[in-house]
Protein backbone atom coordinates (compact mmCIF):
# COMPACT_ATOMS: atom_id res chain seq x y z
CA UNK A 1 0.00 0.00 0.00
CA UNK A 2 1.06 3.56 -0.91
CA UNK A 3 1.37 6.52 1.52
CA UNK A 4 1.73 9.55 0.97
CA UNK A 5 5.03 11.95 2.93
CA UNK A 6 3.94 15.42 2.91
CA UNK A 7 7.94 17.64 3.51
CA UNK A 8 7.50 21.48 4.31
CA UNK A 9 10.16 23.09 2.57
CA UNK A 10 11.98 26.17 2.70
CA UNK A 11 9.40 27.87 0.62
CA UNK A 12 6.70 26.73 3.13
CA UNK A 13 4.93 24.94 0.68
CA UNK A 14 3.34 21.26 0.94
CA UNK A 15 4.17 19.32 -1.63
CA UNK A 16 2.62 15.70 -1.62
CA UNK A 17 5.47 12.45 -2.65
CA UNK A 18 4.37 8.62 -2.97
CA UNK A 19 5.74 6.54 -1.45
CA UNK A 20 5.64 2.68 -1.78
CA UNK A 21 5.60 0.72 1.75
CA UNK A 22 3.61 -0.99 4.14
CA UNK A 23 2.19 1.92 5.69
CA UNK A 24 -0.68 3.95 6.06
CA UNK A 25 0.26 7.13 7.31
CA UNK A 26 0.44 10.64 6.25
CA UNK A 27 3.11 12.49 8.58
CA UNK A 28 5.26 16.06 8.36
CA UNK A 29 8.79 16.78 7.94
CA UNK A 30 9.68 20.50 8.64
CA UNK A 31 12.89 20.68 7.02
CA UNK A 32 13.62 24.42 7.16
CA UNK A 33 13.83 23.23 11.01
CA UNK A 34 16.99 21.07 9.78
CA UNK A 35 19.15 23.41 8.49
CA UNK A 36 23.01 22.37 8.70
CA UNK A 37 23.66 24.68 11.83
CA UNK A 38 22.28 22.45 14.49
CA UNK A 39 20.96 22.74 17.87
CA UNK A 40 24.30 21.19 19.78
CA UNK A 41 26.20 23.89 17.58
CA UNK A 42 24.37 26.79 19.11
CA UNK A 43 24.33 25.47 22.33
CA UNK A 44 28.00 25.34 22.42
CA UNK A 45 28.41 28.98 22.51
CA UNK A 46 26.64 29.17 25.54
CA UNK A 47 28.72 26.63 27.21
CA UNK A 48 31.35 28.29 29.74
CA UNK A 49 33.43 25.20 31.04
CA UNK A 50 33.74 21.84 30.42
CA UNK A 51 32.28 19.19 32.54
CA UNK A 52 34.81 17.56 34.91
CA UNK A 53 34.96 14.53 37.27
CA UNK A 54 33.24 12.19 35.16
CA UNK A 55 34.75 9.68 32.92
CA UNK A 56 33.02 10.43 29.43
CA UNK A 57 35.20 8.07 27.96
CA UNK A 58 32.99 4.97 29.14
CA UNK A 59 29.62 6.69 28.93
CA UNK A 60 27.67 5.38 25.83
CA UNK A 61 24.53 6.30 27.13
CA UNK A 62 23.00 9.08 25.87
CA UNK A 63 21.05 9.45 28.93
CA UNK A 64 23.66 9.31 31.18
CA UNK A 65 25.05 12.58 30.04
CA UNK A 66 24.45 16.17 30.86
CA UNK A 67 23.54 18.27 27.46
CA UNK A 68 27.12 19.64 27.76
CA UNK A 69 28.50 16.23 27.91
CA UNK A 70 27.11 15.42 24.92
CA UNK A 71 28.31 18.52 22.76
CA UNK A 72 31.65 17.18 23.85
CA UNK A 73 31.48 14.14 22.62
CA UNK A 74 30.34 15.34 19.45
CA UNK A 75 32.78 16.89 18.72
CA UNK A 76 35.07 13.94 19.80
CA UNK A 77 33.61 12.22 16.86
CA UNK A 78 30.47 10.62 18.73
CA UNK A 79 27.94 11.34 16.01
CA UNK A 80 26.52 8.56 15.28
CA UNK A 81 23.22 7.32 17.95
CA UNK A 82 21.61 3.98 18.31
CA UNK A 83 17.56 4.30 19.44
CA UNK A 84 16.66 0.84 20.28
CA UNK A 85 13.14 -0.20 20.17
CA UNK A 86 12.07 -2.93 22.42
CA UNK A 87 8.16 -3.70 22.86
CA UNK A 88 6.23 -4.26 26.16
CA UNK A 89 4.23 -7.03 25.61
CA UNK A 90 3.49 -10.78 27.12
CA UNK A 91 5.91 -13.48 27.02
CA UNK A 92 4.09 -16.33 28.58
CA UNK A 93 3.92 -17.07 32.34
CA UNK A 94 8.06 -17.44 32.82
CA UNK A 95 9.07 -13.82 31.47
CA UNK A 96 8.16 -10.87 32.09
CA UNK A 97 6.84 -8.17 30.13
CA UNK A 98 9.72 -5.74 29.65
CA UNK A 99 11.99 -8.73 27.73
CA UNK A 100 11.86 -6.96 24.83
CA UNK A 101 13.67 -3.84 26.02
CA UNK A 102 16.27 -5.78 28.27
CA UNK A 103 17.19 -7.52 25.27
CA UNK A 104 17.67 -4.38 23.41
CA UNK A 105 19.06 -2.27 25.44
CA UNK A 106 21.61 -4.91 26.38
CA UNK A 107 22.27 -5.23 22.88
CA UNK A 108 22.73 -1.47 22.20
CA UNK A 109 25.04 -0.73 24.51
CA UNK A 110 27.36 -3.91 23.28
CA UNK A 111 27.41 -3.05 20.00
CA UNK A 112 28.17 0.97 20.69
CA UNK A 113 30.84 -0.24 22.67
CA UNK A 114 32.52 -2.94 20.21
CA UNK A 115 32.13 -0.05 17.12
CA UNK A 116 33.02 3.30 19.45
CA UNK A 117 32.60 6.69 18.93
CA UNK A 118 28.50 5.39 18.99
CA UNK A 119 26.25 6.51 21.78
CA UNK A 120 22.86 4.90 22.72
CA UNK A 121 19.50 6.56 22.91
CA UNK A 122 16.63 5.25 25.54
CA UNK A 123 15.16 2.12 24.65
CA UNK A 124 11.58 3.19 23.40
CA UNK A 125 9.56 0.67 25.16
CA UNK A 126 6.27 0.83 23.42
CA UNK A 127 5.21 -0.68 19.83
CA UNK A 128 2.93 -2.08 17.50
CA UNK A 129 0.95 -5.37 18.61
CA UNK A 130 -1.53 -5.60 16.30
CA UNK A 131 -4.94 -4.00 15.41
CA UNK A 132 -6.24 -1.60 18.32
CA UNK A 133 -9.98 -2.27 17.72
CA UNK A 134 -9.36 -6.00 16.74
CA UNK A 135 -7.51 -7.73 19.50
CA UNK A 136 -5.24 -10.44 18.60
CA UNK A 137 -2.25 -12.19 19.78
CA UNK A 138 0.03 -10.82 22.22
CA UNK A 139 -2.61 -7.79 22.66
CA UNK A 140 -5.06 -10.34 24.27
CA UNK A 141 -2.87 -10.72 27.36
CA UNK A 142 -2.77 -8.00 30.26
CA UNK A 143 0.32 -6.03 29.90
CA UNK A 144 0.56 -5.59 26.53
CA UNK A 145 0.91 -2.20 25.82
CA UNK A 146 0.37 -1.54 22.13
CA UNK A 147 0.58 1.48 19.54
CA UNK A 148 -0.42 1.93 16.31
CA UNK A 149 1.96 1.47 13.00
CA UNK A 150 0.77 5.25 12.62
CA UNK A 151 2.04 6.27 16.25
CA UNK A 152 5.16 4.35 16.15
CA UNK A 153 6.18 6.19 12.86
CA UNK A 154 5.43 9.25 13.99
CA UNK A 155 7.39 9.04 17.08
CA UNK A 156 10.40 7.38 15.04
CA UNK A 157 10.25 10.76 12.76
CA UNK A 158 10.29 13.09 16.10
CA UNK A 159 12.87 10.67 17.52
CA UNK A 160 15.43 11.06 14.98
CA UNK A 161 14.36 14.70 14.35
CA UNK A 162 15.57 15.57 17.62
CA UNK A 163 18.52 13.53 17.43
CA UNK A 164 19.63 15.52 13.69
CA UNK A 165 19.08 18.70 15.92
CA UNK A 166 20.95 17.64 18.39
CA UNK A 167 24.21 17.48 16.18
CA UNK A 168 24.08 13.86 15.05
CA UNK A 169 24.96 12.58 11.81
CA UNK A 170 23.87 8.96 11.39
CA UNK A 171 21.03 7.57 13.11
CA UNK A 172 20.80 3.76 13.65
CA UNK A 173 17.28 2.20 14.46
CA UNK A 174 17.67 -1.09 16.21
CA UNK A 175 14.32 -3.63 16.77
CA UNK A 176 14.10 -6.28 18.64
CA UNK A 177 10.28 -6.82 18.14
CA UNK A 178 9.25 -8.13 14.17
CA UNK A 179 6.24 -5.96 13.60
CA UNK A 180 8.65 -2.93 14.25
CA UNK A 181 11.27 -4.03 11.21
CA UNK A 182 9.46 -2.78 8.20
CA UNK A 183 7.84 0.39 9.75
CA UNK A 184 11.32 1.18 10.54
CA UNK A 185 12.83 0.79 7.20
CA UNK A 186 10.02 2.35 5.76
CA UNK A 187 11.05 5.69 7.85
CA UNK A 188 14.84 5.50 7.56
CA UNK A 189 14.80 5.31 3.65
CA UNK A 190 12.39 8.49 3.75
CA UNK A 191 14.50 10.57 5.96
CA UNK A 192 17.58 9.69 4.52
CA UNK A 193 16.21 10.73 1.16
CA UNK A 194 14.76 13.88 2.95
CA UNK A 195 17.81 14.77 4.61
CA UNK A 196 21.02 13.99 2.37
CA UNK A 197 21.29 17.42 1.34
CA UNK A 198 22.37 17.76 5.17
CA UNK A 199 24.70 14.82 5.46
CA UNK A 200 22.37 13.00 7.72
CA UNK A 201 21.14 9.38 7.31
CA UNK A 202 18.70 7.15 8.70
CA UNK A 203 19.21 3.21 8.59
CA UNK A 204 17.74 0.26 9.56
CA UNK A 205 20.03 -2.14 11.70
CA UNK A 206 18.32 -5.49 10.09
CA UNK A 207 21.18 -7.48 10.53
CA UNK A 208 20.72 -7.41 14.33
CA UNK A 209 17.32 -9.07 14.01
CA UNK A 210 18.27 -12.33 11.73
CA UNK A 211 15.77 -15.31 12.77
CA UNK A 212 18.71 -17.70 11.33
CA UNK A 213 21.42 -16.56 14.15
CA UNK A 214 19.47 -18.10 16.92
CA UNK A 215 18.39 -21.21 14.88
CA UNK A 216 21.59 -21.70 14.25
CA UNK A 217 22.74 -21.81 17.88
CA UNK A 218 19.41 -24.10 18.61
CA UNK A 219 20.80 -27.17 15.77
CA UNK A 220 23.84 -27.12 17.29
CA UNK A 221 22.41 -27.06 20.78
CA UNK A 222 20.59 -30.76 18.98
CA UNK A 223 16.98 -29.03 20.32
CA UNK A 224 14.62 -30.77 17.58
CA UNK A 225 12.72 -27.81 15.82
CA UNK A 226 9.35 -28.82 17.01
CA UNK A 227 10.41 -27.94 20.30
CA UNK A 228 12.00 -24.31 19.67
CA UNK A 229 8.42 -22.59 19.87
CA UNK A 230 7.06 -19.33 17.65
CA UNK A 231 6.74 -16.94 20.68
CA UNK A 232 8.03 -16.74 24.05
CA UNK A 233 10.49 -19.95 23.42
CA UNK A 234 13.67 -21.39 23.91
CA UNK A 235 15.12 -18.64 22.03
CA UNK A 236 13.51 -15.51 23.73
CA UNK A 237 13.85 -17.73 27.22
CA UNK A 238 17.69 -18.29 26.69
CA UNK A 239 18.34 -14.74 25.63
CA UNK A 240 16.13 -12.92 28.56
CA UNK A 241 18.47 -15.68 31.01
CA UNK A 242 21.46 -14.49 30.03
CA UNK A 243 20.87 -10.84 30.08
CA UNK A 244 18.29 -10.48 32.79
CA UNK A 245 17.71 -13.62 34.70
CA UNK A 246 16.36 -11.94 37.47
CA UNK A 247 13.02 -11.26 34.63
CA UNK A 248 12.55 -14.70 34.83
CA UNK A 249 10.03 -17.32 36.50
CA UNK A 250 12.28 -20.32 36.70
CA UNK A 251 9.41 -21.86 38.43
CA UNK A 252 7.16 -21.93 35.26
CA UNK A 253 9.77 -23.04 33.00
CA UNK A 254 7.56 -26.29 31.99
CA UNK A 255 5.59 -27.86 29.13
CA UNK A 256 2.76 -28.27 31.01
CA UNK A 257 2.43 -24.72 32.12
CA UNK A 258 3.04 -23.57 28.15
CA UNK A 259 0.28 -25.38 26.48
CA UNK A 260 0.00 -23.18 23.59
CA UNK A 261 0.08 -19.50 22.87
CA UNK A 262 -4.04 -19.24 22.79
CA UNK A 263 -3.64 -20.10 26.53
CA UNK A 264 -0.22 -19.18 28.47
CA UNK A 265 1.04 -16.98 25.62
CA UNK A 266 4.21 -18.87 24.64
CA UNK A 267 5.06 -22.04 22.23
CA UNK A 268 7.77 -24.71 22.31
CA UNK A 269 9.17 -26.11 25.57
CA UNK A 270 11.13 -23.37 27.32
CA UNK A 271 12.20 -25.74 29.55
CA UNK A 272 15.53 -26.36 27.12
CA UNK A 273 16.51 -22.87 27.45
CA UNK A 274 19.42 -22.08 29.28
CA UNK A 275 21.73 -18.82 30.00
CA UNK A 276 24.27 -20.70 27.81
CA UNK A 277 22.37 -20.58 24.89
CA UNK A 278 21.66 -16.74 25.55
CA UNK A 279 24.96 -16.09 25.16
CA UNK A 280 26.32 -17.27 22.09
CA UNK A 281 22.97 -16.10 20.65
CA UNK A 282 23.62 -12.85 22.01
CA UNK A 283 27.18 -13.13 20.63
CA UNK A 284 26.20 -13.68 17.46
CA UNK A 285 23.46 -11.18 17.56
CA UNK A 286 25.70 -8.53 18.27
CA UNK A 287 28.53 -9.19 15.89
CA UNK A 288 26.46 -9.35 13.23
CA UNK A 289 24.70 -5.18 14.59
CA UNK A 290 28.22 -4.18 14.87
CA UNK A 291 29.74 -5.41 11.70
CA UNK A 292 26.80 -4.23 9.78
CA UNK A 293 26.87 -0.62 11.56
CA UNK A 294 30.33 -0.50 10.47
CA UNK A 295 29.61 -0.80 7.23
CA UNK A 296 26.98 2.09 7.66
CA UNK A 297 29.55 4.03 9.31
CA UNK A 298 32.02 3.93 6.20
CA UNK A 299 29.24 4.52 3.82
CA UNK A 300 29.52 0.79 2.16
CA UNK A 301 25.34 0.26 2.60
Amino acid sequence: MKSTLYILSKSVFLRPIRLKGLLRFEFLIICFLLAPCSRASAQTSAQTSAPSQHNLTATVSLEDLTWPELVEKIKEGFTTVIVPTGGTEQSGPHMTLGKHNFIVQHSALRIAGDVQRVLVAPVLPFVPEGELDKPSGNFLYPGTINISEDTFAKTLIDVCTSLHLSGFKLIVLMADHGQSMPIQELVAQNLTQAWKPMGVRVVNLSAYYDARLEAAVLKRAGIAQGDWGDHAGVADTSELWFVRPQALRISQLKTDKVQGYKDAGASGKPERSSSELGREMMDLRVRAGAQQLEAFIKGVN
